[in-house]
Parts: C-alpha cells; structure tokens; sequence
C-alpha cells in the first residue's frame, strides 16, 4: 500500500474519533475543547503529527546529503 493513501485514511480515523457526534460543527469542537474531554486526544495527536513531519524532514535531509554525495 502506498502512504500517500495511507495519510487521508489516518486523518479521516483520527476526525471520526476526536469528533464523533459531529465532525464539523465549531460549536461542538470549542465546547468539548473548553470542558478538557479531548484535550488528551488532541495532544496525543499533535505529538504524533509532530514525529512523522520531523521524521519526514530528517529523511530529506539524509537523501539531500546523499544526493551530494553519491558518485
């Protein structure tokens, strides 16, 4: 399976879980971020968002060395 396929479908799992009675109502994401209840949910995903952007970023970089460097 590709990853460019696999990143919409883990977005898409990740908003059905954080939002699951209505996944785009503002009023519903502000009252559930004031109240703390997925406050959790959303740290444990920028952490996660976080890792694979600054994995992504460390992997260029060693392909750019290697580009420069490859005979």
């Amino acid at each position: 399976m590709h990853t460019a396929f696999l990143i919409p479908v883990v977005i898409s799992k990740v908003e059905a879980f954080l939002f699951k009675d209505n996944p785009l109502d503002i009023t519903t994401m502000a009252s559930k971020s004031t109240t703390g209840l997925l406050l959790d949910s959303a740290n444990i995903m920028s952490t996660v968002l976080e890792g694979v952007l600054y994995g992504f970023s460390v992997l260029m970089f060693i392909g750019t060395i290697w580009t420069f460097t490859y005979k």
